[in-house]
């Protein structure tokens, strides 16, 4: 698995200008903030805002090297990509794996032994990690598990006495693959407000195109083997009624 930084994506023409969303997240939800410093093998890759209010979501991708962040916006008309530029919006097809928070990040979104419980995980073992900000290394119980909607091998440290999440870690079968998330925040309740989650009616929005992942590159079947060249002759235009098989002078 390789999480990547960066979703912007060819689009085709606009259709539509989308109107002020109204009633977009449930009446009473639960509501969630969280960030985590997000790092791989080789580096540092910025940082990940998620803000939760029942089924809707706004991921915010502060990757490093991209001046503005990029912001994915889920509500009750779909998924939604904005430009960084704030120009216009991508709207994901309906169904579109884009729709699940765990495609971001393969972790709790609401309270973490509900969401280990669902996850079926499996308590490997105990550690002492030092969390973000802290200088006291913390207690943790280390979770592994395979999320279900992505498929991701993960393990999740959680404190044993806050139970709240530590450290995520992806697994993959390259190690220059995995990714670990430490977390900055994680903040259960958090009054987020509804504006988060509009797309603004100023963007126009474009669909996202619909990708097929079983297509075969078409260059790899319907490209013609080219002529081997013969080694010691020119290639000149033959000339009516000459002599194919002589030499050339």
């Amino acid at each position: 698995m390789r999480i990547k930084s960066n979703w912007i994506l060819a689009f085709v023409a606009a259709v539509s200008v989308m109107s002020p969303a109204r009633s977009l997240c449930d009446q009473k939800p639960r509501t969630l903030y969280y960030e985590v410093k997000l790092t791989c093998p080789s580096g540092n890759l910025g940082m990940r805002k998620m803000y939760v209010k029942g089924d809707c979501f706004a991921w915010v991708s502060e990757t490093k090297g991209i001046l503005k962040p990029i912001t994915l916006i889920k509500n009750k008309d779909g998924a939604f990509l904005i430009d960084p530029k704030g120009r216009w919006a991508g709207q994901y097809p309906k169904g579109s794996d884009r729709e699940s928070p765990m495609v971001f990040l393969p972790g709790p979104t609401g309270d973490v032994k509900t969401f280990l419980t669902l996850q079926k995980a499996v308590k490997s073992g105990k550690e002492k990690v030092v969390a973000y900000g802290h200088k006291t290394p913390k207690l943790c119980d280390i979770y592994s598990y395979k999320e279900k909607t992505t498929g991701h091998t993960c393990k999740l440290w959680v404190d044993q006495k806050t139970t709240l999440p530590v450290k995520l870690v992806i697994l993959t079968a390259r190690r220059s693959d995995e990714r670990t998330a430490t977390y900055v925040a994680y903040k259960p309740g958090y009054p987020v407000d509804d504006s988060v989650f509009v797309v603004s009616d100023k963007l126009m929005v474009r669909p996202m195109p619909t990708l097929d992942r079983n297509a075969k590159p078409v260059h790899q079947t319907n490209r013609k083997p080219r002529p081997k060249p013969q080694i010691g002759y020119k290639s000149q235009p033959e000339q009516p009624g000459a002599d194919t098989n002589s030499e050339p002078k």
